[in-house]
């Protein structure tokens, strides 16, 4: 036990944050497979918590952005890729507590984990600390983002359509050939308002509708011209 104040003792130091009640950075890192009080409350606050420190920090940080670059943004920010991220900077997967029998130690439940440290520190303090350690964590990802990055063709595609009021597309997939290893797919993309249709083609259902997607704004844009 006093191994793992230890560690949690270092965690707090990497976050840049001193538990006034420690016991709730433990409970933060435990995993309900644990069997003991886990981190699924936390884990609820703490998603809210983030949430709304990403929103009002790209409200005021980019003031001439639309309401769905900002939603864009802020979708890629919290989703669990990117809290993956941030928990490796920290090594948070070494702080987790959980039954090696029962689950194990996926990006998502390191995900999840911190998530629930970020509802422990507003817990232990208040909003304006636990968003002064979550921008700390995100600087290096806020460096690095760039609305167009962000931007895959289907999300461009519906921007599109929606701002001129069109009904919106619909997609089908099958698959091409290839093995279960190597498969191909091919997407159709479906535009009855304008009556037109697209193919394309990826090593994957997702880059077969962008491709599909892609396609499908070209020739709009030939229309429009």
């Amino acid at each position: 036990m006093e191994l793992q104040m230890v560690k949690y003792e270092i965690l707090a130091r990497k976050l840049n944050y001193q538990f006034a009640n420690p016991s709730l950075l433990t409970i933060a890192c435990t995993h309900k497979s644990a069997g003991i009080k886990d981190n699924e409350r936390l884990e609820f606050l703490g998603d809210a918590v983030l949430g709304c420190t990403i929103s009002q920090m790209l409200f005021e940080r980019y003031p001439d952005a639309s309401e769905g670059d900002l939603s864009l943004m802020k979708s890629h920010l919290v989703s669990k890729k990117s809290l993956s991220i941030v928990a490796e900077q920290i090594q948070l997967e070494h702080h987790i507590l959980f039954n090696r029998k029962k689950t194990q130690k996926s990006p998502a439940v390191i995900a999840n984990s911190l998530e629930a440290v970020f509802g422990a520190i507003f817990i232990d303090s208040n909003m304006h600390q636990a968003s002064q350690v979550i921008l700390n964590l995100y600087q290096p990802l806020l460096e690095n983002i760039a609305i167009g990055s962000l931007k895959n063709p289907k999300n461009e595609l519906q921007e599109k359509l929606q701002k001129n009021r069109h009904e919106l597309p619909t997609y089908e997939i099958k698959c091409l050939s290839g093995d279960e290893h190597n498969l191909h797919f091919v997407a159709t993309c479906i535009l009855k308002s304008h009556n037109l249709l697209t193919e394309g083609f990826g090593k994957s259902k997702k880059a077969a509708e962008e491709d599909a997607a892609r396609k499908m704004i070209n020739q709009l844009n030939e229309h429009t011209a």
